[in-house]
This record gives C-alpha cells, structure tokens and sequence, in this order.
C-alpha cells in the first residue's frame, strides 16, 4: 500500500501549474491514513533510518524500551544492567538486530515479548521467605533449545559468574560455588577458598566448617601458616579445632598446639594435649629405633 502511495507521489510530482502543492499534501495524507489505519506507523513523526541505541528504563517495576534495529547482545546487555537480570545470549545470534517498543508493569511479560522470536529459558528464585522473582534469562535461535538441558555450575560459570555467587544471600548457593573454585586447578580459585576459611570471604561459620571440612578431604593445599593463624585465633570452636587437627596429620602440629593449651574452649585445650602426647611418642620412638644397639635397654 505505502509503495504504490509513493508510485503516485512520482506521478503527481510530474503535475504543472498551481495544483502540484495540493496533490502533494492529498497523497501524503493518504499515506499516512491508511498506515494508521492497519497499524503500521504509531507517528506521524519520521523515524531515523540508522541503527538507534537502545532506550531502556526500569522504575519501580514498569520496564519501558525503545529501541529499533539494535545489537541484540548489546540491548540485552543493557537490559540486564537495567534490571539485574542475568542475560545469557548464544553466540550466533549475539549480533542479530532487534526492534521493540514496550511500556510494561510485568518484568517477565517484557522478556517474553522482547524475545518471542527466540527460544527462551527463565530461571525463578528466591532467597529465605521472599518469592521467586525472575533472576537469569538464557536466548538461544529459534528451534535451538528443543535438546538442551539445565547443566551444573561447574559445567557453565566463569570465575567471575562464580565469584558474584559467593556474595549470594543463601549459603547453599555459596556452598556450591565453593566447592566449583576447589575443583579448580587455578591459584586464584584456592585463594577464594582460603579466604572463606579464614572468614575474610565468608562470615558463616557453620558454612565455613563445611567448605574447610569439603577442602581437608579433597587435599586442598592450605599453607601451614595460614592453618597455625586459623588454630590461634579463628571465631570458631570447631573450625580452630579443624586447624589444629590438620596441621597434626601433617606432622606439624606441636608448635600450634603447644600455643593451644591456653586456648579458651576445653575440647580445644584437650586436643592439643593428645596431639603433644601423640608427637611425645613418635619422638620417643624414632629415638628408639635411632639409638645404638650397645644402648639399647
């Protein structure tokens, strides 16, 4: 329709004499009428024919967006940046344009008719009493995500994705994500996981038992020092009982535990008086089988 309107635009342009300006103005109008009229145009106002960056704002929980041919990627970037929804785009599709007008009260209904030329999936959560509320979205093309299947952690995050989990207001989501860092071979992912012992990186102390418990039985390398610091002077009965503990196993328990026998928990007191009545008697017997036969009682 708003082609052939165009065709007798050029016709009309060819008139002479006074009556071109009326046929213009009559063949204009024509245009727009019928264009508002099917619902093609919502404006009268022309619309910039390059790429516009998009125009998204989420205020007390109405989400508006403006936006028309823009980067794909980049828009749900800003949106997640908007909203602090997690966004998640397949790679092949992170350059496709997308073009959207929405003014919602519903920040799901907004994802869903922003991305219905996508397969989508939506992850709901929540922490303690508080609902779940929309908290990542993953796009994939259209007919893509018919096979897939959620995957663990480990299989998907990042350092970064993983260390954002470690501030997450529920200690079994930290949890995970600590245990992930400790299958990690990097430096910086064991020093995650030291920090949280040492709680520097986590104030929970029955969480911190748990990843210091998960770390001792998986072989951790933790530095004795750390582990002598930990014994001295952590908040925690137990978590101090575990150091001392594990420098024991490690043949280099007498010092820490010597340091011990002052301390003010008498399950801590006790434990390091069998560690120095356990380092008493390898001594003795390694002097034992070190002695001279012509010596030997």
């Amino acid at each position: 329709m708003i082609s052939s309107n165009w065709h007798h635009i050029s016709r009309v342009s060819r008139i002479s004499g006074e009556g071109v300006k009326s046929h213009l103005v009559a063949a204009l109008i024509t245009i727009c009428s019928a264009a508002l009229v099917s619902g093609q145009v919502k404006s009268v106002a022309p619309m910039d024919p390059v790429h516009q960056a998009p125009s998204v704002t989420y205020e007390g929980g109405r989400l508006s967006i403006r936006m028309r041919d823009a980067n794909l990627g980049g828009a749900l970037q800003e949106l997640s940046r908007r909203t602090g929804v997690k966004v998640v785009v397949a790679p092949e599709i992170e350059d496709a344009e997308i073009s959207a007008t929405l003014d919602v009260a519903d920040l799901d209904l907004g994802f869903r008719a922003m991305l219905s030329q996508y397969d989508v999936f939506f992850y709901f959560g929540g922490s303690g009493s508080d609902h779940a509320s929309l908290r990542a979205v993953w796009v994939f093309p259209k007919g893509a995500a018919l096979t897939i299947q959620p995957a663990p952690l480990e299989a998907w995050a990042g350092g970064k994705e993983l260390e954002a989990l470690l501030s997450n207001p529920e200690p079994r989501v930290r949890q995970q994500a600590y245990e992930v860092l400790m299958r990690r071979p990097d430096s910086h992912s064991r020093e995650l996981v030291i920090q949280a012992i040492r709680g520097s990186g986590e104030k929970d102390d029955d969480l911190r038992q748990r990843i210091f418990s998960e770390a001792l039985s998986r072989g951790l390398s933790i530095p004795p020092e750390i582990l002598s610091e930990v014994a001295r002077s952590d908040n925690s009965e137990q978590v101090r009982w575990m150091a001392l503990d594990a420098l024991q196993q490690d043949g280099k328990g007498k010092q820490a535990a010597e340091a011990a026998l002052t301390d003010p928990s008498p399950t801590i007191r006790q434990r390091a008086e069998e560690i120095l009545a356990a380092v008493a008697a390898e001594d003795h017997r390694r002097e034992g089988i070190t002695r001279p036969v012509d010596e030997q009682p």
